[in-house]
C-alpha cells in the first residue's frame, strides 16, 4: 500500500482544488465530466505513477496518452 507523506497530501488537495467541483446532478453528462476532470486525473495518475512498479507505470503512461488524445479531439 503507498503511503502518502503530508506534504503530498498536500499537494493532492492543492491540484483537487484547482478545479470547479461537479455537482451531482451533472454526472449524466460524461463528455463534459471528462472534459472538466482530465486535469487533475491526469495529474493524480503522473503523481501515484512515480510510486509504482515498472509495468504499471507503464500501463498508466499508456492511459495518460490515450486520455490526451480523446481530450484533444473532445473537448
Amino acid at each position: 500500500m503507498v503511503e502518502f507523506t503530508a506534504e503530498e497530501r498536500l499537494r493532492i488537495a492543492q491540484a483537487m482544488m484547482d478545479e470547479t467541483p461537479i455537482e451531482a446532478t451533472s454526472l449524466t453528462d460524461v463528455k463534459s465530466v471528462f472534459c472538466q476532470n482530465w486535469g487533475i486525473v491526469k495529474q493524480v495518475l503522473e503523481f501515484l505513477s512515480g510510486y509504482l512498479p515498472l509495468p504499471v507505470r507503464w500501463a498508466l503512461k499508456a492511459i495518460i496518452t490515450a486520455g490526451d488524445i480523446l481530450h484533444g479531439k473532445i473537448c
